[in-house]
């Protein structure tokens, strides 16, 4: 399986990575044995449903 990081984790440290074969797995850079696992299908459903277009947007608390 070859891992990919997300673009948007930049060099702080704080990774997600993705990973393509029968399912989709993601996992954090600094926990790789702990992965989540989607199939391709609820993986769509899962970037559907957080589209900054979809998304419903909640102002941070203080």
């Amino acid at each position: 399986m070859r891992w990919r990081k997300s673009s948007f984790s930049g060099d702080s440290g704080n990774c997600v990575e993705i990973a393509y074969g029968r399912r989709v797995h993601v996992r954090d850079s600094k926990r790789p044995a702990a992965t989540l696992r989607f199939t391709a299908a609820a993986w769509a459903r899962l970037l559907t449903g957080t589209s900054p277009r979809t998304a419903p947007v909640t102002p941070p608390t203080r």
